[in-house]
């Protein structure tokens, strides 16, 4: 060993009791600590690497972790090295030499493997995303999840100028859809309205029937607490987005003194606004929209997290793909239906059947245009 080698290795030793112990990225990471405070050159880790091998000092490498794979010949045990992409599907070298084929149409092969680079937005290498899961012949709820494709969903309409009898011939044909929840907007000039309106709906409705209201940010802390108390005798399920999305605080006493469940967060545009907000107690029913959040992969984010402080989640707009998302998760509460859908532009709409919007069976997210329809809108 070199004499400049050596004395690497003695420094090594000095700085490190139980070298052995130690990777050579961390010992060289403690090693340059110690130079940089003395102000000497730091030392390359290729140049660790080699002098810890030649004393024979580095760690053994860990085993590759196992994985089960379900294929036509059974469940077998393998690891990354073992696997490899094929015309047919995955192909896995056994313990015993044999090779054996999991097929993604009969056998569904590594999900997991699937899921993740869908997330990271690659496909299988040398096919995108959407392809990947065409080939696979999964819907996209089923690969992020697969918890119940039937989620429970609600109409929502922009009617808080509707006069009272559009709003319940609005809220009547909503019923004859199948839709078994149905939201209303609130936030007229005067307090009274909306609670004669409530009372209306509730009356219309019956007790016990799912009815949310949205106020889309017209009030102060001060005003959306008064609101809610009084809403309180007509049982809504939630109150919805009382303030601007900036007033957390404000939000979390709406929620501590209004006496109402609180749905937030369709203007949120990352992760960490939900995690403060939920922190800080300012919501009860989270509620990203797919198109604000950061697509599909932040949402599910939004899902999980919501889990964790077992709270509940719901959604705002683009429903045909947020059904996909929502069918994924445990938590999952009411998807909105859109007063503003897409349906004469795609060609299998959402179904909607006994109250739950269905979460196609189709492969990937499902949607296909209807181009003919969308000719006629041709500029």
């Amino acid at each position: 060993m070199p004499s400049d080698d050596g004395v690497l290795l003695a420094e090594l030793r000095h700085e490190i009791a139980d070298l052995p112990s130690y990777g050579y990225r961390r010992a060289c990471a403690l090693v340059n600590r110690q130079r940089v405070a003395r102000g000497d050159a730091r030392v390359n880790p290729k140049r660790v690497y080699r002098v810890m091998a030649q004393a024979g000092l580095l760690l053994p490498k860990a085993p590759r972790r196992r994985h089960s794979a379900r294929t036509h010949e059974g469940t077998v045990s393998v690891t990354s090295s073992d696997l490899r992409w094929c015309s047919d599907g995955l192909e896995i070298k056994c313990d015993s030499g044999q090779t054996v084929t999991a097929t993604f149409a009969k056998d569904c092969c590594d999900r997991e493997v699937m899921a993740w680079r869908a997330w990271e937005g690659k496909g299988l290498p040398g096919e995108p995303v959407r392809e990947m899961l065409k080939r696979a012949n999964m819907p996209l709820w089923e690969l992020l999840g697969g918890f119940n494709p039937a989620v429970p969903c609600y109409a929502g309409g922009v009617d808080l100028g509707f006069p009272l009898d559009k709003l319940l011939a609005q809220t009547d044909a909503n019923l004859k859809k199948g839709f078994r929840a149905i939201k209303m907007k609130v936030g007229r000039k005067n307090l009274s309205e909306d609670v004669a309106r409530l009372k209306a709906m509730r009356e219309h409705l019956g007790d016990g029937f799912p009815l949310m209201v949205d106020a889309n940010m017209r009030w102060s802390a001060d005003q959306a607490i008064r609101a809610a108390r009084q809403f309180a005798d007509y049982d809504p399920l939630w109150l919805e987005e009382p303030l601007i999305p900036d007033d957390m605080a404000g939000q979390a006493r709406v929620v501590r003194e209004g006496g109402l469940p609180i749905a937030a967060g369709e203007n949120f545009r990352t992760l960490w606004e939900f995690k403060q907000l939920i922190e800080c107690g300012g919501v009860t029913y989270p509620e990203p929209d797919v198109t604000n959040c950061g697509g599909i992969t932040s949402f599910m984010k939004i899902g999980h997290l919501a889990e964790s402080f077992n709270l509940p989640v719901t959604s705002h707009g683009a429903h045909d793909v947020t059904v996909q998302a929502l069918a994924a998760v445990p938590n999952c509460s009411y998807l909105e239906a859109h007063g503003f859908g897409l349906d004469r532009y795609i060609a299998e709409p959402l179904k909607i059947e006994d109250g739950c919007a269905m979460a196609p069976s189709r492969p990937g997210h499902g949607i296909e245009f209807d181009w003919r329809s969308l000719e006629k809108e041709q500029a």
